[in-house]
């Protein structure tokens, strides 16, 4: 399960898995989106175990976010740990208004 809190000032806060992170940042992606397919980044820096067989006791970590399609959002979490960007999963959330 996936949870992230996008507050005024660009703050993030969330989980990923088992892992959470608080100081994280969200910025808009410099190059176009629709060519990308990336809308903005979420910075969470290091984050521990997301699961229990987690071979990767931490981990540098962004989620990058596609352009909102009504309260959907297609993200991808990549690893990106030194100049990697590397692809780990793929998911689907939803806005909640909460």
């Amino acid at each position: 399960m996936i949870s992230i809190t996008i507050n005024s000032d660009h703050s993030v806060t969330g989980t990923i898995g088992a892992a959470s992170f608080t100081n994280g940042v969200i910025r808009k992606n410099r190059g176009n989106p629709d060519v990308t397919g990336c809308a903005q980044i979420i910075e969470c820096g290091s984050i521990g175990k997301i699961f229990n067989d987690d071979p990767l006791s931490t981990k540098e970590v962004e989620l990058w976010l596609a352009p909102m399609e009504g309260n959907m959002i297609d993200t991808e979490l990549r690893f990106t740990e030194g100049w990697a960007q590397f692809p780990m999963a793929g998911m689907l959330l939803m806005k909640d208004e909460d």
